[in-house]
């Protein structure tokens, strides 16, 4: 029962269905030969992507990083629950380093999967690069046959699973047209 709540499950399970949804639609238009509208949907979709991650994680980090700043999270670091203590960032005495530590925990969501004023970033960069890996399947392989576009998916699959990038390994069959 724990897979059903553990959070990488989840995380795959979104990824997995945001790839069915941002494939589903240009899919559908390279089927029917509206090549110009799949390119175009698929170009909106891409720039969109970006702000819709980037801007809803910044508000939850600086919000975050506010409550920090005062001193919210002290009570949680003398608690006996070892997550808590580990996500529970410690204050800033100096409003200037506090500032640097709030814009270096921005990056490093994006960078180096990390961020210390919300720990459960880390699924963003993975999502993010495998939304556009999808992106570029598709253009890749928007005038081959479905049976065709199967194929260099499971070919992608295998490429990903061999070279043990996990990061990586589901993104090219997200969809599965």
């Amino acid at each position: 029962m724990r897979v059903f709540v553990q959070g990488r499950i989840g995380v795959s399970i979104f990824a997995l269905v945001t790839g069915y949804v941002c494939a589903l639609k240009p899919i559908k238009q390279f089927r029917a030969g509206q090549m110009d509208a799949a390119f175009s949907g698929i170009a909106k979709s891409a720039f969109r992507r970006t702000p819709r991650l980037f801007l809803p994680t910044t508000i939850a980090t600086v919000i975050s990083w506010f409550i920090c700043q005062f001193g919210v999270f002290q009570i949680a670091n003398h608690s006996e629950g070892w997550w808590i203590n580990y996500s529970s960032p410690d204050m800033t005495p100096y409003i200037g380093q506090a500032i640097a530590n709030l814009f270096l925990n921005i990056i490093t969501t994006w960078s180096k999967i990390w961020n210390a004023y919300d720990i459960n970033q880390w699924t963003l960069q993975p999502l993010l690069k495998g939304a556009f890996w999808v992106y570029v399947f598709l253009l890749a392989t928007a005038y081959l046959a479905p049976r065709f576009r199967m194929m260099a998916s499971i070919g992608m699959f295998l490429y990903f699973y061999v070279s043990n990038d996990r990061t990586y390994f589901l993104a090219p069959i997200l969809y599965v047209a």
